[in-house]
């Protein structure tokens, strides 16, 4: 019986050593020096009586199970097995029946437990076997008879005073005394670098001089420019001053060789860009027309700008409320207001700061703001803007915009919208000559000069409207015609008297000198042009071209060789054009000097190009 017993309270201790991993209950064969601590007692009946709180319950549950098969304590409960647990909360043990049999004295075993909040029975040891004094605590108890197995409480009673066969002690693994703990000697930390100057905004065009420093001596610094947390890895080493020109985010720590890494520190720079000129428009509640927190949609409103704007919002929080659920929510542009350069927010406090305003870009209309929600139609996304980061400037040119919440409900008081308007490209000046035989349509754009007087270095141009007459020369503003038939006018013709230019059908020679249209540094005058025959070098492009004969220049300016515009009255309030009057030497580019321009190209004249056409 006895060596029964012992063999199922073994298989028992095998399983709270399972349980306790660490620790398993050794026999004890003699008397204590001292019974403190936690001891199984086993009587000849093959019962087991708990002392001293088992407080080696199972570290990471906090609870020992027991498991019971064929009446008997198993280490693996199988078929017709039950499974008691003791679980400990504080100074208080729980035994729960988790698979059939008794708990306490009754039958309702699926649904009691037994609770009881001290073990403390008093051991002692007489004629070499240990028996109980004072009975206070629990018994594992199990009826062979009945197939009964239950834990019972005690606080006096059946085994109190009766001799046990044995004794074990909860006690290190394989009865070694553990090594005392060697205390942990602290890991000293690297102090956090400090970021010189700190968060702060700069203008376009300046730099800012960032300096890194940590009070650790002997401690390395590395950082990150990108945004990431920085390591020795991710990082670069700091080793002076890092010149900072666009908006960026500084990130440092500081290690050293046996210490815990510092924190990280961090410090944003942020370009300001100051957008010159433009239309500011503001976008508020009132604007929008949206009232409490029900969404809706709205379009056709305009600021100062020319843009014109839909969307669809509520108005919590007396602010522009937007979200990205519904995939409808979101403010747009339906008709440009030029180019967009800026967008400033002023954040409602209801906000969470987890909130981003995403922001896209296109130079195509678009109709509502269901369009940021495809990918096909949203444009392109310039920003991300997280919630408390007022202003973000939009490089490129973007002529329409759309703003939507990339991240649940948020809240503006209002968002501006800095337009700049697209100056136009200054049209160059165009000039040329033109002669036909017959009337000619002024085309619509252009305008028509004769010469009508010639001076010391100028000539005076007097504005002719409508059409030109036949065999008349003309100067043209800003356009050209050609002398065909197709561009004959058959209407009636205003008459032109005073006019100094002369012109001719075809390329021939000229027999005195004259004057043809050329230009010199985007200024246009009239320039010395060999037109005689003489050595066959003669300029013959002059069909269909005017020229101002020399012979209608006063004695005292002839031989000048080049005359500039000066207009009369009736013509556009062009400034007039000055012109040294002096004879100036002509080279054409061989660098040899000639008399007079004898055919279209670049001459140099006064040391200055003339492209004469």
């Amino acid at each position: 019986m006895r060596k029964f017993l012992l063999s199922i309270f073994a298989v028992m201790l095998s399983v709270f050593s399972v349980q306790a991993q660490t620790y398993v209950y050794q026999k004890v064969t003699s008397a204590p020096s001292d019974w403190s601590g936690d001891y199984l007692i086993v009587y000849e009946d093959g019962n087991v009586a708990f002392n001293g709180g088992l407080s080696k319950l199972d570290a990471t549950s906090n609870t020992i199970t027991v498991a019971i098969s064929n009446n008997k304590i198993a280490a693996d409960a199988t078929t017709n097995a039950a499974k008691f647990t003791i679980a400990k909360s504080g100074d208080s043990y729980t035994i729960k029946n988790v698979g059939g049999y008794y708990i306490g004295a009754t039958s309702n075993a699926n649904t009691l437990s037994a609770s009881f909040s001290e073990m403390t029975n008093t051991i002692s040891w007489e004629d070499g076997s240990p028996k109980i004094v004072a009975q206070k605590g629990a018994v594992l108890r199990y009826n062979a008879t009945s197939g009964q197995t239950r834990f019972r409480y005690f606080k006096s009673g059946t085994y109190k005073n009766q001799k046990a066969i044995a004794l074990y002690k909860y006690t290190e693994e394989s009865g070694e005394t553990p090594e005392p703990e060697q205390p942990e000697i602290p890991v000293e930390t690297v102090a956090t670098p400090i970021i010189t100057p700190e968060t702060t905004t700069f203008n376009e065009g300046e730099s800012v001089f960032v300096s890194i420093a940590t009070e650790t001596q002997d401690a390395e610094i590395y950082y990150t420019l990108d945004g990431t947390d920085p390591s020795t890895e991710n990082g670069e080493l700091y080793e002076g001053e890092i010149e900072i020109t666009e908006t960026t985010t500084v990130k440092a720590i500081a290690v050293k060789d046996g210490w815990n890494n510092s924190e990280v520190a961090e410090a944003k720079y942020t370009k300001t860009v100051v957008v010159e000129g433009g239309v500011v428009d503001v976008l508020n509640l009132a604007l929008t027309g949206a009232e409490g927190t029900t969404y809706s949609s709205w379009s056709g409103k305009t600021s100062k700008s020319s843009a014109v704007y839909a969307g669809q919002s509520a108005g919590g929080n007396n602010s522009i409320q937007l979200r990205s659920s519904n995939s409808n929510s979101g403010i747009v542009t339906t008709q440009s207001g030029g180019k967009v350069k800026k967008i400033s927010i002023d954040w409602n406090s209801n906000t969470a700061a987890t909130r981003e305003l995403w922001v896209y870009g296109k130079n195509t209309a678009y109709t509502n703001p269901t369009e940021l929600y495809n990918a096909s139609t949203d444009g392109d996304k310039l920003a991300e803007i997280a919630c408390g980061t007022t202003e973000f400037i939009i490089e490129g040119d973007y002529e329409y915009i759309g703003l939507r919440s990339g991240s649940g409900a948020m809240y503006l008081n209002s968002i501006e919208i800095t337009w700049v308007e697209e100056e136009e490209e200054p049209v160059a000046e165009t000039w040329s000559s033109f002669y036909a035989a017959f009337p000619v349509a002024i085309p619509e754009g252009v305008e028509a000069y004769i010469v009508t007087a010639a001076n010391a270095g100028y000539v005076t141009l007097t504005q002719i409207y409508n059409a030109v007459p036949a065999n008349t020369g003309v100067i043209l503003k800003g356009g050209s015609i050609e002398a065909t038939n197709d561009n004959y006018y058959s209407g009636a013709v205003a008459e032109v008297t005073g006019n100094l230019l002369q012109g001719t059908m075809a390329n021939t020679y000229i027999s005195e000198e004259a004057y043809v249209l050329g230009c010199v540094d985007g200024e246009y005058g009239f320039y010395k042009a060999d037109m005689n025959q003489q050595d066959g070098t003669a300029w013959l492009a002059n069909a269909g071209k005017a020229y101002l004969p020399a012979s209608a220049v006063p004695a005292s300016a002839q031989g000048a060789a080049n005359f500039s515009f000066r207009f009369g009255e009736g013509t556009t309030a062009i400034e007039n054009v000055e012109v040294e009057n002096e004879v100036k030497a002509i080279f054409d580019l061989t660098g040899r000097r000639v008399e007079a321009i004898t055919a279209p190209g670049i001459y140099i004249v006064g040391g200055k190009k003339v492209l004469v056409k």
